[in-house]
């Protein structure tokens, strides 16, 4: 189950702790118009611009420890090396900052701490064959 066991770590907050749901928003591609007074038909024309990785969203089980973390680099605008580790080995690793975070009260008796993380370039990953070679060298 590729769901369970997913951990969140910082390279200046640390372990954040252990996700129940994520989502990534992206990647995007800008499009930048580019429409010549003669275009045929009168239509818009674009062209792809630059990709914007979007961010990433998380629910993560709630320990205090791990949400007094989360609301520190919140306030300190931190840009940190985030590591996602899937419960198969696979890894994902992108650098970013946290924009958003908050409490969600009890779903199945589990209080749940919400955050969102802007990412601020590619967003690297690598199997779970090769996340022990890859991570060692990337990061």
């Amino acid at each position: 189950m590729l769901g369970k066991g997913i951990t969140l770590v910082g390279s200046v907050t640390g372990q954040i702790g252990h996700a129940r749901n994520f989502t990534f928003n992206g990647p995007t591609v800008d499009a930048i118009e580019n429409t010549d007074a003669d275009t045929v038909g009168y239509h818009r024309t674009f062209e792809a611009g630059l990709i914007n990785s979007e961010g990433v969203t998380f629910e993560m089980v709630y320990q205090a420890t791990y949400a007094w973390s989360i609301i520190q680099a919140a306030k300190d605008r931190v840009t940190e090396h985030w590591k996602v580790t899937f419960s198969d080995g696979a890894v994902r690793w992108f650098w970013g900052f946290i924009t958003r975070c908050g409490l969600t009260g009890p779903y199945d008796q589990l209080v749940t701490y919400d955050l969102e993380i802007k990412i601020t370039g590619e967003i690297k990953s690598s199997s779970s064959s090769s996340s022990s070679s890859s991570s060692s060298s990337s990061s």
